[in-house]
């Protein structure tokens, strides 16, 4: 089997790029910096039961999707990736994000992810944690469209605003914000722009620097949030 970064570049639009049964529980650590992704592709790890692992191994972000492209990322774990901004993910396409954990990335503005002006990015049922950003985002930075959906973002960690989250913020459903910190303002959320369109119950730390308050969609609380780990399970 070739490698993940010559299958990207194999692929068609509209091509699934799933993994070899051999990379189950793996960790492929890229050594040629980033991955590009350029078409319309779904990177898919499903398949796989004790999951994949990515990592950028410190020196470099996991991967870019450039403008124009739509790409779905699904049961992937993407980790040690570290870029200026989007530790882990720069986005300029249309970006989904499903089934997986951004976790333990470093950058100066969007730690986990950065989602661009001309982007739009949906996470669902993803956990984005433990990124570490010198400036702003340390889990996501946002100056495009974000919708988060049934995820976390917890126990990142910014510099100056937006531990969890910087910038706008345009669809919150089900979703836990909390256990982040920030230099300046804004632990969780460092919003700008309209608030978001909020759906069934979301959860967040603090409220600082949010712009939000709290209803029935919205609770303010601490979570006992177990720390990321494979607890097992299907």
């Amino acid at each position: 089997p070739g490698s993940l970064r010559q299958a990207v570049s194999n692929a068609s639009d509209g091509d699934m790029i799933d993994f070899d049964p051999g990379t189950n529980a793996a960790t492929l650590v890229l050594t040629d910096g980033e991955i590009n992704l350029s078409k319309h592709v779904q990177v898919d790890g499903s398949s796989l039961t004790g999951g994949v692992t990515i990592s950028g191994d410190q020196t470099s972000r996991i991967f870019s999707v450039s403008e124009g492209s739509a790409v779905q990322l699904d049961s992937l774990n993407m980790t040690a990736g570290n870029a200026t901004k989007g530790g882990a993910v720069s986005n300029r396409g249309d970006l989904r994000i499903m089934n997986s954990t951004v976790h333990d990335n470093e950058g100066d503005n969007g730690a986990g992810i950065y989602n661009r002006s001309e982007a739009t990015l949906t996470l669902e049922n993803t956990t984005v944690a433990r990124n570490v950003a010198t400036e702003e985002g340390g889990g996501i930075q946002n100056d495009g469209t974000l919708a988060l959906i049934h995820s976390t973002v917890a126990g990142n960690e910014a510099g100056e605003n937006g531990g969890g989250i910087s910038g706008g913020l345009q669809h919150l459903e089900n979703t836990i914000i909390a256990d982040n910190s920030a230099g300046l303002s804004g632990p969780d959320l460092s919003l700008s722009g309209s608030p978001p369109d909020l759906a069934g119950v979301n959860l967040i730390d603090d409220l600082d620097a949010s712009g939000l308050t709290p209803g029935a969609s919205l609770l303010v609380a601490t979570p006992r949030l177990a720390p990321l780990a494979d607890y097992g399970g299907g």
